[in-house]
C-alpha cells in the first residue's frame, strides 16, 4: 500500500490539474488597488485604455464586448456597471464613460494623476497673473494633449471648483475656457496648507 501510494504521489494521480491563467479582471485588480471590485476595475481600465480624448462617449463599448474581452459573464458586467454608477452610462446595451471615470481611475494606469494635474491647474489659475483661460492654450502651455487635460478638467468641473463654459462643439476639450472662483482659491488653500 505504501509503495502504491508513493508511486501515485510521484506521478500525481490524485492531484488536481493546474488552474491555468487568471481572468483578465483578476490580473487588473492585483496590479492596482483601486478599491473597486475586480470586474469594476477591469471595466474602468478597458475604457481608460481605449479612449482617445477622455471625452464623454469615447469610446462606446457594448455589455457583450466587455464580457467577452474581460472574460466575465454579462451579469458580472452589469454588477460592475452598477458599482461604477455615476462614472458610466448604459443605454440599450451600450456603455459610455463619463469624463469623471478618467479623473477617478487614470492615476492607476496612466503616467499622471488627474487630481495632481487639477491641483497644478488650480494653483496656476489662482497664483499666476494673466494665466490663460482658454483650455487649448493652457494645454499647450503644459504640453498636455486632450487625453491628459480632460481628466484634470473633469476633476475640477465635477466638484464645481472652477467656472467653465457650457457649450457644445468643444471637442476635443471638455470645455472652451475655465476661470477661477472662490472655490478654486479655497481648494488650493486646503491642499497646500
Amino acid at each position: 500500500y505504501d509503495l502504491t501510494k508513493l508511486i501515485n504521489e510521484i506521478y500525481g494521480v490524485s492531484k488536481k490539474p493546474s488552474l491555468g491563467g487568471a481572468p483578465k479582471a483578476i490580473d487588473v485588480a492585483q496590479q492596482s488597488q483601486t478599491g473597486y471590485s475586480a470586474a469594476a476595475a477591469a471595466t474602468a481600465k478597458m475604457f481608460s485604455d481605449q479612449t482617445k480624448d477622455a471625452y464623454y462617449g469615447d469610446p462606446s463599448i457594448t455589455v457583450e464586448q466587455l464580457a467577452r474581452d474581460l472574460a466575465l459573464t454579462e451579469e458580472d458586467v452589469v454588477d460592475a456597471l452598477h458599482e461604477l454608477r455615476g462614472l458610466v452610462k448604459e443605454n440599450f446595451g451600450h456603455v459610455r464613460a463619463e469624463p469623471d471615470l478618467y479623473a477617478t481611475f487614470d492615476k492607476f494606469w496612466r503616467g499622471w494623476s488627474p487630481e495632481d494635474d487639477a491641483l497644478k491647474l488650480a494653483v496656476d489659475l489662482v497664483q499666476v497673473e494673466a494665466f490663460p483661460s482658454q483650455v487649448a492654450q493652457i494645454a499647450s502651455t503644459y504640453g498636455w494633449d486632450a487625453r491628459r487635460m480632460n481628466p484634470a478638467l473633469a476633476y475640477l468641473m465635477s466638484r464645481r471648483l472652477v467656472l467653465a463654459s457650457e457649450a457644445i462643439g468643444t471637442m476635443p476639450w471638455l470645455t472652451h475656457w475655465i476661470q477661477k472662483t472662490d472655490e478654486t482659491r479655497r481648494f488650493v488653500r486646503s491642499r497646500l496648507a
